[in-house]
C-alpha cells in the first residue's frame, strides 16, 4: 500500500531532523509521498526536494503558518507553494518576530540563573532561524535542565516562567499570501480550534469565503469521532480532505512518520486530489 505524511517539520523550524535527513527517513519508513510544512519558513525546501528527487520520493513543497484570530490563534497549512518575492517577504516579518521572542527569552531565563548567549544561539543552528526547541536544547547542553522535555515543561511552554508570545499573521492576510504563491490552504488540525460545532462552522464558512480550501482530517490526535466529524465537514462545505502526522522527530519522540501514534492511516487518495488541486492552481 503507498503511504504518505502530508504534514511534517524539520530542522528549519522546530524539528530534530535537517531536510534531507527528514526525507531519508521517510523513505526508510516506507513513505512515497511527503510535505514538508515547517513554521513560518521555506527555508529548508529546496534542501527536502533536491534529496526527494535522489531517493525518488515525492516532496510536495509546503508551510505552516501561525495565524491570529480573534480571540485565539492557529495553524494554517500550505501546500504546493512557490516561493514568491512577495512571500518571502512577508515571511521575514516571521524572522524579526522570532529573533525579538529569542531575546525576550533568553532575557527571561538569565534573570532564572540560566545564561545563554544570542550569538551562541545563532551560532548552534546556521542558516536557520532559531525557535524554543534550539534553546531547549542548549539548556540541555549546559546542564540546565536533565532533559528536553523538561525545558518546555518548566520553562518554555505556554504559561511557563520564560514563554514569550510572537507574530503571527492574520487569518485573511496568511490564506491570502499562499493563494498568492500559488498554493492550497488548508486548516491544520482543527480541533485545536477547542470551539463548540456551531461556532466552528461559523468561523469555516468566514475562512472558506477568505479562501480556504481544504481541512486535515487525518491527524495524529484526531479521535476517531472527530476525524469522522471532519470528514462530514470536507463533504458538505466541498473542502479537500488532507492529512498528516506532525512528525517532529526527537522534538516530539512519541510520533512516528506516516503513522502519528501508532494508529494512523492517511489515504493515498489524498495525495492524488491534493496533486490535482495545485496543478489546477498553477494552471490558473
Amino acid at each position: 500500500m503507498s503511504r504518505i505524511d502530508l504534514h511534517i517539520h524539520s530542522s528549519a523550524s522546530d524539528g530534530s531532523l535537517r531536510p534531507a535527513e527528514v526525507v531519508r527517513f521517510a523513505k526508510k519508513n516506507g513513505l512515497q509521498v511527503i510535505a514538508l510544512t515547517d513554521h513560518d519558513t521555506t527555508s529548508g525546501l529546496q534542501e527536502a526536494l533536491e534529496e526527494g528527487r535522489k531517493q525518488g520520493i515525492e516532496v510536495i513543497p509546503g508551510i505552516e503558518l501561525s495565524i491570529e484570530m480573534k480571540g485565539g490563534t492557529f495553524h494554517l497549512l500550505g501546500y504546493g507553494i512557490k516561493e514568491t518575492e512577495e512571500l518571502q517577504s512577508s515571511l521575514r516579518r516571521f524572522i524579526e518576530g522570532r529573533e525579538v521572542r529569542n531575546k525576550k527569552i533568553l532575557h527571561k531565563l538569565e534573570k532564572l540563573g540560566m545564561k545563554i548567549d544570542y550569538q551562541e544561539l545563532i551560532d548552534a543552528v546556521p542558516g536557520v532561524v532559531p525557535g524554543r526547541p534550539h534553546i531547549a536544547r542548549l539548556m540541555l547542553e549546559k546542564g540546565y535542565v536533565n532533559s528536553y522535555q523538561e525545558a518546555f515543561e518548566n520553562y518554555l511552554k505556554k504559561g511557563a516562567v520564560a514563554y514569550q508570545d510572537r507574530f503571527r499573521m492574520k487569518d485573511k492576510e496568511g490564506i491570502g499570501l499562499i493563494i498568492d504563491s500559488g498554493g492550497i490552504p488548508v486548516l491544520a488540525h482543527p480541533f485545536s480550534l477547542k470551539m463548540e460545532k456551531e461556532k466552528f462552522e461559523d468561523y469555516l464558512n468566514t475562512l472558506i469565503q477568505y479562501g480556504l480550501k481544504g481541512i486535515e482530517a487525518y491527524y495524529t490526535k484526531h479521535t476517531k469521532e472527530q476525524q469522522k466529524y471532519y470528514l462530514k465537514i470536507a463533504k458538505e462545505y466541498r473542502l479537500l480532505v488532507t492529512g498528516g502526522s506532525d512528525f517532529h522527530g526527537d522534538s516530539k519522540p512519541r510520533i512516528m512518520i506516516g503513522k502519528g501514534y501508532g494508529e494512523l492511516e492517511i489515504p493515498y487518495h489524498l495525495y492524488l486530489n491534493l496533486k490535482k488541486a495545485i496543478k489546477d492552481m498553477h494552471n490558473l
